[in-house]
């Protein structure tokens, strides 16, 4: 049976190639640049580990609610960047050995620029983080970026 492009998470076929670099971006620390084209749309930046992810988006939210006074504490509840139970889901633990790749739920970007309609979005500055279902990604391209390591 051929999945169509657009079909649920379950029907789609998994990408081990995906799957290894969100594995390597998770435990490596090191942002690796990737474009990745999810739906039509194109997105572009660094990847980079689920638990750095969740301290920028801290840091960020923290930043913008300080003029309002509002302090940003851990949610009640909150289980973002904790590492998951091999039981759970039937998702990977985060610090799961990369010899036992497992299926990463979602890839993360900082610096992320969207091109649009000829557009990159935002124009200026630093771009913004994204979170995505890896199982949302169409395709992807490993591209160099200021912080890619050269070899």
């Amino acid at each position: 049976m051929n999945a169509s492009p657009h079909a649920g998470p379950r029907e789609r076929p998994r990408d081990p190639g995906l799957d290894t670099l969100v594995d390597i971006a998770n435990r490596s620390h090191v942002p690796l640049g990737i474009t990745l084209f999810v739906h039509g749309l194109v997105i572009t930046g660094e990847m980079i580990s689920e638990r750095q992810y969740f301290a920028e988006q801290v840091e960020t939210v923290a930043r913008l609610l300080e003029p309002a006074g509002v302090a940003v504490g851990t949610a009640e509840g909150s289980r973002a960047g904790a590492p998951r139970s091999p039981g759970e889901g039937g998702r990977r633990q985060e610090d799961a050995p990369l010899e036992e790749p497992g299926e990463p739920e979602f890839v993360h970007l900082r610096n992320a620029r969207l091109l649009t309609g000829g557009t990159i979005v935002p124009t200026g500055g630093s771009g913004f983080l994204w979170r995505g279902r890896v199982s949302a990604v169409d395709g992807y391209s490993v591209t160099v970026t200021g912080d890619t390591p050269r070899g």
